[in-house]
């Protein structure tokens, strides 16, 4: 995955289909996971150093590392504007033993992405209150 600046980003996508390489443009509304945004998580850090954090109860795998991470200020400084290490993420959710995936969003844009990674997962997407009660109804039998 590569991200950053329009025109750079256009030239490389230019010359990568140039070689044939499949490109999969992402339709985001900010430069996210990018050094464009380095200031911007350091400015959290600042934030988040003041706050306390509790430890979680079960584990949160952050998709900066597709890891369980202690560190979870660290994790959350970096996730602002480093790459995102989806299919780590969606392989170690599998290992873990997560079956069932869940997309809150107008979109089933993930929904896609992890069947491509996990072809059989089931995977809802949740627009709304009624998308959540009958997600409640699908899991719940």
């Amino acid at each position: 995955m590569i991200s950053g600046q329009r025109a750079i980003l256009d030239l490389a996508i230019m010359r990568l289909k140039e070689a044939s390489i499949r490109v999969l443009p992402l339709n985001v509304s900010g430069a996210f996971h990018t050094s464009l945004l380095k200031d911007a998580s350091q400015h959290l850090n600042t934030i988040l150093q003041s706050v306390s954090i509790q430890e979680p109860h079960v584990p949160v795998l952050f998709n900066v590392s597709g890891e369980v991470e202690t560190d979870i200020v660290d994790a959350l400084t970096h996730q602002i504007h480093s790459s995102v290490q989806w299919v780590k993420t969606i392989e170690q959710m599998q290992e873990m033993g997560v079956d069932v995936f869940v997309e809150i969003s107008p979109k089933n844009t993930l929904d896609k992405l992890v069947k491509q990674i996990i072809p059989d997962a089931r995977v809802f997407t949740v627009s709304d209150v009624k998308g959540i009660e009958a997600l409640k109804g699908v899991l719940h039998g």
